[in-house]
């Protein structure tokens, strides 16, 4: 999918995923940490971010800002085996100017309980998307640049098995 309908299919979507390495983490310990949220798509074309609210004091608002981020939504209809998946990656930057958090403050009201008082952009520096569709093939258009998923000839989901899948894995 190229940026535009990537971005089409964030602004439709509600929830997504944030996953960053903990820079605070123990020596050794590279494990992302994955955060799920509510968001809103601000901005136009190649200004539009991605933004979040949090708690302060969370791992998510005290750590990541700076951070270069991976944010992931996606909507999936298993019934009929067809979906999307939308990937940006950006470093988070808070958000402090407060008529922006007042206009965005009626588009984004956070799910989880607590004062969700801190808000985060995330700019779509690259951004690639993913359309599953119902014959089970996979259709992968990216924008660059972006990291790439290569599955193996043959690969459908109803076929391998998840230790058939994870010898396949090249890391590309």
């Amino acid at each position: 999918m190229d940026r535009g309908e990537c971005v089409a299919l964030l602004r439709r979507a509600r929830v997504g995923r944030v996953a960053f390495v903990d820079p605070e983490a123990p020596p050794g310990s590279t494990a992302p940490h994955l955060v799920p949220v509510a968001f809103v798509v601000d901005g136009d074309g190649m200004d539009a971010e991605v933004v979040v609210r949090t708690t302060p004091g969370s791992r998510l608002g005290e750590r990541s800002p700076g951070t270069l981020v991976t944010f992931e939504s996606d909507e999936l209809r298993a019934g009929a085996r067809e979906g999307w998946s939308v990937l940006v990656s950006g470093r988070v930057s808070r958000e402090t100017d407060a008529v922006r958090t007042a206009r965005l403050a009626g588009r984004l009201q956070a799910w989880a309980p607590g004062f969700k008082t801190l808000w985060l952009r995330i700019p779509l520096d690259t951004v690639s998307g993913r359309r599953l569709v119902s014959s089970a093939r996979v259709v992968e258009l990216p924008s660059a640049p972006s990291p790439r998923w290569h599955e193996p000839r043959g690969w459908t989901p109803a076929t391998r098995t998840a230790a058939e899948c994870a010898t396949d894995f090249d890391g590309r």
